[in-house]
C-alpha cells in the first residue's frame, strides 16, 4: 500500500472535479495528491505556486502533459485528465496502489529475488519501448520513479522527459537527471538519447538485485565523479543469470554500444521463471513476488465472445504491396467504429476464441488498393453497437496490419483500414452478423460488445482509432493535443447508436485556436471518428459557450 500523508492547511481541498484525500509526495517541481471523483482514484501533481509565473517552467509542465498523453503501455502510468490553463496547472493519472521500487528495496523486502528480477526487467523494458516509440526520452529513470506493483513495474514521472521533435529547454552542457541514475553522457551534459534509458534501466535493475546502485552512494558531486572517470561496481552473481549479460551491456559507456529497449524486450521476452538461476551461495532463489509480466505478443478477450472456432491459421503471405506506415485517409463503408478500451494479455490456447480461421478470403471484397492481403478471417455475432480492437503483434516493429470487415448479412464492407501499428479501436454502430479479414495471423482481432463509456473530459490518444462513447448534453469540445506530423486534423461527430453523422470540423496547425466546437444536435449517446486520416492526438470535454 502507498502511504498517504495527510493534506496540509496550505493544501487545496479539489482540484478539477477530484476531491483531494491526502498528499503522495512532492518534488522539485510539484505536489502529488490521492484524490478520488468520477474518474475514480487518481494521482494528481499540481505544480508549486512559485512556478507557476515562471514561462520554463509552463513549458515543461506542458511537455509532461504531452509525453503522458503520447505514451501508451500497461507499464507507465496513464494521463486522464488536466487542467493547464488554472492557476495553479495540474494533472491526473491513474492511481497505482503500490510502493517506488526505492521504498520497496531500502525499507521494505531488500533486493528482490530472482524471478521478481526478471518481471522488473522485462516490465521495464517494455515501457521503454513504448516512451521510445512515442518519440521520446524519460531522462530521469530511477527506483524512485518506478512503482512496484503485483502486476510488474510502472514508470512515472515524466517531468524531464525530452520530446524528440520539441525545442531543448536547456542549454549544451547543463546537467538534467538524478547523479546515481545518469549514463556519462548525461552528466557531463552531452545529448540524451534513448541509450541513456537503457543505462538507467540497467542501474535500476542492479539496484533492485543488489540493494545498491553501480556507482555507490555519497555527495552528488562524488557520485558524478565515479560515473565520469570510473566503472560501475556490480556484484554480477546476485543478478539473475539471464540478466547479466544484458545488464553489462547496458552499462557500456558508449551510447551505441548499449541494447535498445526493444531488443531488451525481446531478449527477455521468453524467458520464464524457471530460467532464472540460483542464488550467488548455491541455494535455490527465493520464490518470486507476486508480480508476473505477460508477453506482449498474445491477446485474450476481456469477456467471453460470439467468435465462430475453426482451423488454425494460415501461413502468412509475403508478396503483398507494402502498407504505409500510417495510413492516408481510411476507406470506411457503411458506418464504422469507435476505439475501445485496452486489450487485456494473457497466455493460454483462448487465442482459439479470438481469431477463428475459415480459409484465405478470397469473397472478402476488394481493397481500393487493388492489395490482395487477407490471409485469416474470422466472424462475430452483435446484437448491438460494438467495438473491433486490431492488436499488432507482428514482431518485426515496421510490420502493419490491415483488417477488413465485412456484414455477413448484406455482403457490404463496413471498414477497411491498413497501416495499423499497435492496439487500434473501431466501433461499428449496428448490429448483425460480421466477418473479418486480416493481412497476417499476427493481427489479433478482439471484438468487444457495446460502445464504450468514457467519462467527460477525457484524452484520446494518436493512432489508435475511434474514441469511446460518451454521453453530452450540449456542445462537444475537440483541443487538439498531438497533430501526429500532420499540419491538419478533422473530427467528425457521430451517433454510436445509429452511425449518423452529426458535425464535423478541421484544425491547422498555423491556427490561434487549436479546439473545435461541434453539434450533437441533441443525439447524446456519441464517439468521434478522425476522418482527416492523421489520426490526431485530441482532448475531449463539453463545451459551455
Amino acid at each position: 500500500m502507498v502511504p498517504v500523508q495527510p493534506l496540509r492547511v496550505s493544501d487545496p481541498r479539489t482540484l478539477g472535479r477530484h476531491r483531494l484525500v491526502g498528499r503522495l509526495g512532492s518534488g522539485g517541481m510539484g505536489v502529488v495528491y490521492l484524490a478520488e471523483g468520477p474518474l475514480g482514484r487518481v494521482a494528481v501533481k499540481l505544480v508549486r505556486a512559485e512556478l507557476v509565473d515562471d514561462a520554463s517552467s509552463r513549458v515543461r509542465f506542458q511537455r509532461e502533459i504531452q509525453a503522458c498523453f503520447r505514451v501508451r503501455s500497461p507499464y507507465t502510468a496513464q494521463l486522464v485528465d488536466f487542467e493547464l490553463d488554472a492557476e495553479q496547472p495540474w494533472l491526473a493519472t491513474e492511481f497505482v496502489d503500490g510502493p517506488d521500487l526505492d521504498r520497496r528495496v531500502r525499507a521494505e523486502g531488500g533486493p528482490l529475488p530472482a524471478d521478481a528480477q526478471l518481471t522488473l526487467a522485462t516490465g521495464l523494458a517494455e515501457g521503454l519501448a513504448a516512451i521510445h516509440a512515442a518519440g521520446l526520452v524519460h531522462r530521469d529513470l530511477k527506483p524512485s520513479n518506478v512503482l512496484w506493483t503485483g502486476q510488474g513495474p510502472r514508470i512515472i514521472d515524466f517531468g524531464i522527459a525530452a520530446v524528440a521533435d520539441a525545442r531543448p529547454l536547456t542549454t549544451t552542457g547543463q546537467f538534467v537527471g538524478t547523479p546515481a541514475w545518469v549514463a556519462p553522457e548525461q552528466a557531463t551534459g552531452d545529448e540524451t538519447t534513448a541509450a541513456t534509458d537503457i543505462f538507467a534501466w540497467a542501474g535500476i535493475v542492479v539496484f533492485a538485485a543488489t540493494g545498491q546502485p553501480p556507482f555507490g552512494t555519497g555527495r552528488p558531486e562524488v557520485v558524478l565523479s565515479r560515473v565520469l572517470s570510473g566503472g560501475p561496481a556490480v556484484d554480477y552473481d546476485q543478478l539473475a543469470g539471464p540478466l547479466r549479460e544484458l545488464v553489462h551491456a547496458a552499462l557500456a559507456r558508449d551510447p551505441r554500444q548499449r541494447p535498445s529497449a526493444q531488443a531488451l524486450r525481446d531478449d527477455l521476452a521468453g524467458i520464464s521463471p524457471a530460467d532464472s538461476d540460483r542464488a550467488a551461495d548455491g541455494t535455490q532463489a527465493a520464490p518470486a513476488e507476486s508480480a508476473t509480466v505477460l508477453s506482449p505478443t498474445v491477446t485474450v478477450p476481456v469477456r467471453p465472445t460470439a467468435v465462430t472456432a475453426g482451423p488454425p491459421l494460415p501461413a502468412t503471405v509475403h508478396d503483398q504491396p507494402a502498407i504505409p506506415a500510417r495510413p492516408a485517409r481510411p476507406t470506411r463503408w457503411a458506418r464504422p467504429a469507435v476505439l475501445g478500451a485496452a486489450v487485456v494479455v494473457v497466455a493460454g490456447a483462448a487465442i482459439a476464441g479470438i481469431l477463428a480461421t475459415r480459409g484465405s478470403g478470397d469473397d472478402a471484397g476488394d481493397s481500393d488498393s487493388g492489395a490482395e492481403t487477407a490471409v485469416a478471417d474470422a466472424s462475430y455475432q452483435a446484437d448491438g453497437p460494438w467495438r473491433a480492437v486490431v492488436r499488432n503483434t507482428l514482431p518485426v516493429p515496421t510490420d502493419t496490419c490491415e483488417i477488413i470487415l465485412t456484414s455477413a448479412d448484406t455482403g457490404e464492407n463496413v471498414l477497411h483500414q491498413g497501416g495499423l501499428s499497435g492496439t487500434w479501436s473501431f466501433q461499428v454502430s449496428h448490429p448483425g452478423n460480421f466477418r473479418w479479414q486480416v493481412s497476417d495471423p499476427g493481427c489479433l482481432v478482439e471484438p468487444q460488445a457495446g460502445a464504450g463509456a468514457a467519462t467527460l473530459p477525457f484524452t484520446h490518444q494518436a493512432n489508435t482509432g475511434d474514441t469511446d462513447a460518451f454521453t453530452a448534453e450540449g456542445r462537444v469540445a475537440v483541443e487538439i493535443l498531438d497533430f501526429n506530423g500532420a499540419e491538419e486534423c478533422g473530427f467528425t461527430l457521430r451517433d454510436a447508436t445509429t452511425g449518423d453523422d452529426l458535425d464535423y470540423g478541421t484544425v491547422q496547425t498555423t491556427s490561434a485556436d487549436k479546439s473545435l466546437l461541434l453539434n450533437p444536435a441533441g443525439r447524446s449517446q456519441l464517439y468521434l471518428i478522425d476522418t482527416s486520416g492523421r489520426y490526431c492526438g485530441i482532448r475531449v470535454s463539453s463545451a459551455t459557450a
